[in-house]
């Protein structure tokens, strides 16, 4: 059985699609997200930051990924004297609001999705690639999810190994681990 295409944009997810309800809800998780730094400790690996940051810095400009489990972690990977990043969001109404997120911890968004079996066009990918491209031409790293919904997760996009094989750039996997969650 075949999954039948689906052309023009995406369907609408009711009133995320509503700008300032969006841009509320992306508030609101910016707000817990800085709760959450300022009311946990984080331990970082290695734990010298200078050595951390050294570490990187022979990397970089890289492509950061993780499972999209660990999105709201991103803030806790990417610190000061890392350098300048860009993320790439979804045109769907959810990765609009991460869009939106990106935006309010001071990175800057880039547009475009991978292709998956329910959506095969108008997802931006190839010039989401061509922007991220130019990107890493320019020195700034890139953040991105490992896996393109509704694809079962842990498995690892072309467009990630794509984006490696034409920048050069290294592929730098990172994940988070709470000792402090709740799981329902």
């Amino acid at each position: 059985m075949t999954v039948p295409e689906r052309r023009g944009p995406p369907p609408s997810r009711g009133l995320l699609d509503t700008l300032w309800i969006r841009r509320s809800v992306a508030r609101l998780i910016w707000l817990y997200i800085q709760l959450t730094r300022a009311t946990n400790r984080v331990t970082r690996s290695p734990s010298d930051r200078a050595e951390r940051l050294a570490r990187f810095a022979e990397l970089r400009p890289a492509i950061l990924v993780s499972w999209h489990a660990n999105i709201l972690a991103t803030p806790f990977f990417i610190e000061d004297g890392m350098g300048e990043f860009v993320a790439l969001s979804s045109p769907h109404a959810d990765g609009l609001l991460g869009a939106d997120l990106t935006q309010m911890f001071g990175y800057r968004p880039i547009i475009g999705t991978g292709t998956s079996d329910r959506q095969t066009h108008g997802t931006g990918g190839t010039a989401a690639l061509r922007s991220m491209l130019r990107e890493l031409e320019e020195g700034r790293s890139v953040y991105m999810t490992a896996e393109v919904p509704p694809t079962p997760g842990r498995r690892v996009s072309i467009g990630v190994i794509a984006l490696a094989r034409m920048s050069g750039r290294p592929i730098v996997a990172i994940a988070a681990a709470s000792s402090r969650r709740s799981i329902v």
